[in-house]
């Protein structure tokens, strides 16, 4: 099969890095090109490209009106003459003109996409059974296919917890993330005698924001904002903590969730329908009230004392069977073939 996916950009971002990983997969069998419109590839993820993969940068300036980069996109579906063309961001299916006979598919990577684009696809795909149903509210049809990550490149070192606990949250600072309820529960923490310190791993643009609140509840100790860190960091370091937290407001998914998992580290996350996939209902994982920080705290202060826990073999066993990274690429072809022969 001849495949081109296209997206907006391709900086730093879980959808972008989930793009990678699959066409690195697609091209061990299969022609794959990437289109990215605007003027936003970040180096050390481009890198990370199969050699055989053919990047094609239209380089638009984000919220130009030049149409010269959108007649550069057609061009280059011209050329490459795709069997499948699979979009990844919302916005993109109304600049393709040169479709051709291609397939054309989509994948909805969260809850608040608006279904106005829908028509124009052969195919939708649902990163999550909660997307799928919102998806389906809409009054579209849409396959489920969740995401995956590389369970061999995370490491997973078992540890003993101290009095101190290590809390870490990774992901963009930005309100939907939720990292201000995690920093109202620390406040919380604090005043309870908890002994704990709370790593940061991303930025955003309510850094500053995030920062201000630290100061202001007098647990700056306590708070570490360590800015973007590349995944093979991540990967590296995140089995050294005690408990991931996920305290997000939206999430389609909740990829960092299952790479926590991953290293076999235990997981409290609000109870939005797509996280509370990732580990099955609670089974393999910590719930609490979404946008609650007295709540959040709770289940932080239940875990620092033993009260709940969670078999971190067993939960990493159920993430290897359902979220790895070659099932998730197989299962994107197999669904290409079934619309192509």
């Amino acid at each position: 099969m001849n495949i081109a996916h296209i997206v907006w950009g391709l900086g730093i971002g879980g959808v972008e890095s989930m793009l990678v990983d699959i066409a690195n997969y697609q091209a061990q069998s299969h022609t794959v090109s990437i289109i990215v419109i605007n003027d936003n590839i970040d180096p050390s993820l481009s890198s990370k490209l199969d050699s055989r993969i053919k990047l094609y940068p239209c380089k638009r300036k984000v919220g130009s009106k030049n149409p010269l980069p959108i007649i550069r996109l057609n061009l280059d579906l011209f050329q490459i003459k795709p069997d499948v063309i699979h979009v990844h961001m919302e916005g993109i299916v109304k600049l393709v003109r040169i479709k051709r006979k291609a397939t054309i598919v989509r994948t909805i990577h969260n809850i608040t996409s608006t279904p106005n684009e829908y028509p124009k696809f052969d195919k939708l795909f649902a990163i999550s059974k909660a997307v799928q149903k919102r998806t389906k509210n809409q009054g579209f049809e849409s396959e489920v296919i969740y995401n995956g990550i590389h369970f061999d490149q995370i490491k997973n070192d078992s540890h003993t917890q101290s009095t101190h606990l290590r809390i870490v949250n990774v992901g963009r600072l930005e309100n939907d993330k939720g990292q201000k309820i995690l920093i109202e529960a620390a406040k919380i923490l604090k005043e309870h005698g908890i002994d704990f310190s709370i790593d940061f791993i991303g930025n955003g643009k309510n850094k500053s924001e995030l920062k201000e609140l630290t100061n202001k509840y007098h647990i700056e100790s306590n708070i570490n904002f360590l800015g973007f860190q590349s995944r093979t960091y991540v990967y590296e370091n995140l089995c050294h903590y005690d408990l991931y937290v996920q305290p997000s407001i939206f999430e389609g998914f909740g990829l960092t969730i299952a790479e926590a998992i991953a290293a076999k580290v235990p997981v409290i996350t609000s109870d939005l329908e797509g996280p509370i996939e990732v580990i099955d209902g609670g089974h393999y994982g910590i719930p609490f009230l979404c946008g609650n920080a007295n709540d959040l705290a709770n289940k932080i202060i239940q875990f620092y004392n033993n009260t709940i826990n969670i078999d971190t073999d067993t939960a990493w066993l159920y993430a290897h069977e359902n979220f790895n990274i070659e099932a998730t690429a197989q299962k994107y072809l197999d669904e290409y073939a079934k619309l192509l022969f």
